[in-house]
């Protein structure tokens, strides 16, 4: 977004509530940036009340597990990419309508781990 107030607002709000942050600034835009589970989550908890539209989705976030340590020797749990996909397959139904081209589907993301 375009700098202005609204920056100030939400990085007082971000460090009031203990949620790490970073930004990045490109001619005359900022980008507000949260890194991690924990820290969107906690975010979507904060501003859960005041949501409307997004509100099942923000939910549904919410209640996403957290990724499994793991490092690229080792192969991914398998009950952790069911609930990617599952994740992948309702966002995409909920936001059904607004005409997004996107490669990535249950079935294209499966297939992707099923093949390393």
């Amino acid at each position: 977004m375009k700098e202005g107030v609204w920056y100030a607002a939400t990085e007082l709000i971000l460090r009031e509530h203990g949620i790490q942050f970073s930004t990045r600034r490109r001619k005359n835009q900022i980008e507000v940036r949260l890194e991690g589970h924990i820290r969107v989550k906690k975010l979507i908890a904060l501003v859960l009340p005041y949501l409307v539209v997004k509100h099942p989705l923000a939910l549904r976030f919410l209640s996403f597990p957290n990724a499994p340590a793991r490092n690229r020797f080792v192969k991914i749990d398998v009950s952790y990419l069911k609930e990617v996909v599952e994740m992948v397959d309702f966002v995409r139904e909920f936001n059904k309508g607004k005409n997004r081209k996107h490669k990535w589907n249950s079935r294209t993301i499966s297939d992707f781990y099923e093949n390393k």
